[in-house]
């Protein structure tokens, strides 16, 4: 016999309305939870309101978690730190995490980076 274990899925909505939507028709579903950021809560399962990263994003974190200075990865893509740091703050914006740390371990976590190369 299958054992079936219980999964919190999480709904990831930056509008408000959306959000407000969602826990309107869903809200009494225990097992779901809407939320603004990624880490407000610990999460098992995420649906996203678009996609997530585009492959140039996808790419920057992907050689930040392997090389893990901003440096070597403006270097190995030509671009300039500033470029790279301001894709970052992007890439946070867009999880609802506050450090490129968090952005990293998300990213993974949603299956978005490849964890051995």
């Amino acid at each position: 016999m299958m054992t079936v274990r219980k999964a919190t899925v999480c709904i990831v909505a930056r509008n408000e309305i959306l959000r407000d939507l969602i826990k309107a028709h869903l809200g009494g579903c225990e097992s779901l939870r809407v939320v603004e950021r990624l880490d407000e809560a610990e999460i098992e399962a995420v649906v996203m309101e678009q996609p997530l990263l585009s492959p140039s994003e996808i790419e920057i974190l992907q050689h930040l978690a392997r090389y893990g200075r901003v440096e070597k990865v403006a270097r190995i893509l030509h671009r300039s730190p500033r470029t790279i740091y301001r894709v970052l703050a992007n890439i946070r914006e867009k999880l609802g995490v506050r450090s490129t740390l968090q952005a990293v371990r998300w990213a993974i976590e949603l299956g978005l980076l490849k964890t051995s190369e």
